[in-house]
């Protein structure tokens, strides 16, 4: 059903919004701004999307390792998988984000940063497709891409998750929020305003039954523009997030 006018008038308004804040305010490229309002705009061209989001919960009532959000959103997208791998070795993969190249179709490292990683240089990221890097505030890449909490991620991401370099990216600027070695949890938030946009993942992993390990990612969306986010790009971050939990269980069996 087309949305009311007047709701439709909104959701243009905080697209827009969006689009030019991503564009001008935050320090990050014109052609994500564009690529982000291509991607948010399919009602100019009279078309109505339907999102639908499912969780993937825990498999046999395993407790989550998941802290409760910290606010109310508008809208949550989430996933699982059980992995055939100890809880360390997967907790390793998670935070070696110059080696997220080798399995992840969501945020990844190409090559050439995985091989000036490991010989100690890091240049620009100017030709990076996609990647998850830690800066300084001026989005600068460290010699340590160690996480620690207060580190800036500059990230570059495909929605939907994509292992094609040649798609489309757009990017984000955020910062690890927490750093639980010892629960084995991990959170990184967006920077924007948070009446605009408040976003924060989470991700945790834990032993289950069998020796296996179970890995949980939640991000919960708040604020004034959450509800256009949900409209346009909710399924396909759901998608992404899905495509991540599959892969990092495929690569960390294989490792293991």
């Amino acid at each position: 059903m087309p949305m009311p006018s007047s709701q439709l008038t909104v959701h243009i308004f905080a697209t827009l919004l969006l689009g030019w804040f991503c564009t001008w305010a935050l320090p990050v490229s014109a052609s994500t701004g564009a690529y982000f309002l291509f991607c948010m705009c399919p009602h100019l061209r009279s078309h109505s999307v339907s999102v639908s989001l499912i969780a993937n919960a825990p498999d046999d009532g395993a407790p989550s390792n998941l802290p409760p959000s910290s606010y109310n959103g508008t809208f949550t997208v989430n996933a699982t998988s059980v992995i055939n791998a100890p809880v360390e070795k997967v907790w390793d993969i998670l935070l070696d984000f110059p080696n997220y190249g080798a399995w992840n179709p969501f945020v990844y490292v190409p090559l050439l940063l995985l091989v000036e990683h490991r010989t100690g240089v890091l240049s620009s990221l100017a030709d990076l497709s996609r990647s998850q890097v830690i800066t300084d505030e001026n989005q600068k890449p460290l010699a340590d891409q160690t996480p620690v909490e207060g580190a800036y991620l500059l990230m570059q991401v495909h929605i939907p998750a994509t292992l094609n370099p040649a798609a489309l990216n757009t990017t984000a600027f955020e910062i690890v929020s927490h750093l639980e070695p010892d629960t084995h949890r991990a959170a990184w938030r967006n920077l924007l305003p948070e009446w605009f946009i408040h976003a924060e993942r989470w991700q945790a992993v834990s032993t289950v039954g069998g020796g296996q390990t179970l890995y949980e990612s939640r991000e919960v969306f708040a604020g004034s523009a959450a509800s256009t986010l949900e409209f346009f790009l909710g399924k396909a971050l759901q998608d992404s997030f899905v495509a991540q939990a599959q892969a990092l269980k495929t690569y960390a069996e294989l490792q293991n």
